[in-house]
């Protein structure tokens, strides 16, 4: 007879992405959950996209951009804590720059996710 252990996690780490909208705190949420049931740590992700502001003209312009960019970013991670806090559930939290694409891949391969 086989037997199984079902009490070993599946995810250790899981990342979500977050743009701050609405439709993306479903996935937040479900995130959260598999998170809550495998005892793992969710991974927040913001990704400041430079790559649709390279021709900026000025560099002071893209300065004042970045900034409020990156306040967005921060109040998107806030959400996702609050919605993590509900379970319970650590959050790991990082704005970063560059084409989202990238960084969420570069991202899911040099952490534990």
């Amino acid at each position: 007879m086989v037997s199984y252990d079902y009490t070993v996690a599946m995810y250790d780490h899981i990342l979500v992405p977050t743009d701050g909208s609405a439709g993306v705190e479903r996935a937040v949420e479900h995130a959260v959950d598999l998170a809550d049931t495998h005892e793992a740590t969710l991974h927040a992700l913001y990704v400041v996209n430079t790559a649709s502001y390279s021709s900026m003209p000025m560099e002071t312009s893209w300065e004042h951009v970045r900034d409020m960019l990156g306040e967005e970013g921060e109040r998107a991670l806030e959400r996702v804590g609050d919605i993590a806090d509900g379970a319970d559930v650590p959050v790991e939290s990082v704005v970063v720059d560059g084409s989202p694409s990238r960084e969420i891949v570069r991202y899911a391969e040099q952490e534990p996710c």
